[in-house]
């Protein structure tokens, strides 16, 4: 991952830098008249692309929060606080404007004696926060008496504030403006309160001038840096420019709709929209989209250390920052980016939210598998989630698991045997095969039957891998033994033939399977799941939407509700556990089952209890889908993304109709 651009060589602002505190003009610390300003952040970049502009917000929240606390041991006045900030902040990013406000004053008794009017247009906002500060009328006494609050920007768009406040109160600093007019005004005084009143006096405007200095970055965003020859990119869908069109993953393509400008603090498409937090909702799982690029909190993006986008919720808590997610780490064409709780407390991103400037398209011209013996293109076989088939060691008998590729040991060659079946032979020089217990393993060719696979085509470049009509090359879960497994549609069954050289490859003699009826019909009397339901195996019960039945928390106990929820995280992962005739118990994670609540006819975690409302049935409606009933009438059923999910009269419709994606 290359770091991004350090700051640019810059010229100082060459007009005066005039902080104005408490009423009297102070020349204010600015920088150099000429020479260059400081383009090292202060701070090399950290390794592994972090941008140093991050260090520097960071280390401007505790420069901030270490000036309070002096402030308030040392009681300092409002005129000390104001300069000092204004004076240390141009110091910290001297290619920036520095503006530092007091908007409150109040008494011994909290009551707000003072407010402070005005109307800010700033920028390019870098940093907007606000800080409470104590104030002593007698500094000989231990505890304050009030305190008042300071609004501080740090900015670099062509900005103006207006000050309409009583002149008497002037307790403000700011650095880097070229224009300073005053003139008499009508405004509303304490607007906002309870007692508001008209007041006609001076009005002070301040301009700043646009300022340069920090450098963007112009690329393609991937997430999948440590995977090596994975292409997922974040994409605008459509490269709509119609306000709130979704962002998403897609195969990387080198198009506009997967460039993106970072300047530091915002990521701009290439259509002009900006990455935008839907009215700045920072919930868990909100879809990220792309808007008018606004000076506001939802549009403002800082880049981590291990290349995670923030988006700061609380600066005195940076544990609640939320990052540019790629939904529980799925890179499939289509697949949501959402806003999600940030890694650890200690700022490290998880890995989903990690991403690295490049992303590399397929090759336009895939060489295709096939030739005598074992002369076949390398390949790897992959999956959504982008891990492959790799094999666990060299020897026969070898688990092949779903596993890291892009080493030697996960390339294959594919070598047709005739029939449309293949012979699928690792680095290692032994095979592909089904084992006894319908499990992927290596074993030295033998011309076996469990050797010879035939590759299926599903459409978008992706096929089932099978044995048989009806067992297909399976995903279980990451890291663990691929299965041999009834086929039927899902991601867990379909893969991506791509060049260990780059590229997709097209096999040269694909099945394409028999289309499905449009229209699948349930059976007029199901006898529940039979064979196609898994059980006993971890796997999310999923909707077309890409939301699932989940319980509302990973820590949610006895009783709580089961929701339309997001998959991934502990409370959506279900075993499905026969009883005998078409009966199943549904036990996810947290050890609880699912059970419909008698009384209100809606879904919940419950222990066991042996009970009607617990045992449910599966019936089938084609192509992968499921209805899961608790009784002939009444089925699981959606009601709204993130709510309590109901058992409701079963009719048609999607709301309805669940499939099974193995864990």
């Amino acid at each position: 991952m290359k770091p991004l651009s350090r700051l640019k060589s810059a010229l100082a602002c060459g007009l005066a830098a005039v902080a104005m505190v408490s009423g009297l003009t102070v020349q204010a610390q600015a920088a150099p008249a000429a020479g260059p300003v400081d383009t090292s952040c202060g701070t090399p970049a950290s390794v592994g692309g972090g941008n140093c502009m991050t260090a520097l917000i960071n280390s401007a929240f505790d420069m901030i929060r270490g000036m309070r606390d002096a402030a308030n041991v040392n009681k300092l006045d409002n005129a000390e606080f104001t300069q000092s900030t204004a004076t240390k902040l141009s110091q910290k990013f001297p290619a920036f404007n520095v503006m530092v406000y007091k908007t409150v004053g109040t008494d011994l008794y909290d009551t707000e004696w003072f407010k402070g009017e005005y109307k800010a247009d700033m920028k390019g906002v870098l940093l907007d926060t606000t800080y409470k500060l104590n104030h002593f009328l007698d500094k000989e006494k231990k505890d304050p008496s009030g305190y008042d609050v300071f609004r501080i920007w740090v900015f670099q768009g062509d900005s103006t504030f207006r000050n309409r406040t009583d002149g008497g109160f002037m307790n403000w600093a700011f650095v880097g403006n070229d224009g300073d007019s005053v003139k008499k005004d009508s405004w509303t005084c304490r607007s906002g309160t309870a007692r508001p009143y008209k007041c006609d006096g001076d009005v002070r405007t301040i301009h700043f001038p646009a300022r340069s200095g920090y450098g963007t970055r112009t690329g393609s965003l991937t997430p999948d840096s440590a995977r090596p020859g994975y292409h997922a990119c974040l994409d605008v869908s459509g490269n709509g420019t119609a306000n709130g069109t979704p962002v998403q993953m897609w195969e990387c393509n080198g198009g506009d709709a997967q460039k993106w400008t970072y300047n530091g603090y915002r990521l701009q498409a290439a259509n002009g929209k900006c990455l935008d937090l839907p009215a700045n909702n920072t919930a868990p799982g909100t879809k990220l989209q792309v808007w008018d690029c606004l000076d506001n909190p939802g549009q403002r993006w800082n880049m981590s250390a291990s290349g995670g986008f923030r988006h700061l919720v609380d600066q005195e808590d940076r544990s609640k920052d939320v990052c540019i997610d790629d939904f529980s780490g799925q890179t499939g064409n289509g697949s949501p980016v959402v806003a999600w709780g940030c890694g650890s407390e200690d700022r490290r991103d998880a890995p989903n939210q990690n991403w690295a400037w490049g992303g590399t398209p397929p090759t336009t011209n895939p060489p295709t598998p096939g030739g005598g013996g074992t002369n076949g293109a390398d390949v790897t076989l992959k999956l959504d989630d982008g891990l492959g088939a790799v094999p666990v060691n060299g020897s026969a008998g070898a688990s092949v698991v779903a596993g890291i590729r892009g080493g030697n040991e996960s390339k294959w060659k594919l070598t047709s045997v005739g029939g449309g079946r293949y012979r699928i032979t690792s680095s290692y020089g032994l095979e592909l095969t089904e084992s006894s217990n319908y499990m992927a393993e290596l074993q030295p060719w033998s011309n076996s039957s469990q050797q010879k696979w035939q590759l299926v085509a599903v459409g978008n470049g992706k096929y089932q891998i099978r044995i048989s009509e009806d067992d297909c090359l399976a995903h279980d879960a990451d890291f663990k033994q691929l299965g041999v497994w009834t086929c039927k549609s899902g991601w867990q069954q379909q893969w991506v033939l791509e060049s260990a050289s780059g590229g997709v490859i097209t096999p040269t003699d694909p099945t394409t399977p028999s289309k499905p009826d449009p229209k699948p019909k349930p059976d007029p009397k199901p006898t529940g799941g039979g064979a196609d339901v898994p059980t006993e195996r971890p796997l999310f019960l999923k909707l077309s939407n890409g939301l699932g039945a989940s319980a509302p928390t990973e820590t949610a106990g006895w009783g709580s509700p089961i929701v339309g929820g997001i998959l991934g995280y502990k409370g959506s992962t279900w075993t499905i556990k026969p009883l005998g005739g078409d009966r199943y118990r549904i036990v996810n994670d947290l050890g609880y089952n699912l059970t419909e609540n008698p009384d209100t006819y809606v879904a919940e975690q419950q222990a066991w209890g042996d009970t009607s409302n617990q045992k449910w049935q599966f019936v089938s409606l084609g192509d992968g889908k499921y209805r899961v009933q608790i009784d002939d009438d009444n089925c699981l059923t959606h009601d709204a993304d993130f709510k309590q999910l109901g058992v409701w009269t079963c009719k048609d419709g999607w709301k309805q109709e669940w499939t099974f994606q193995l864990r």
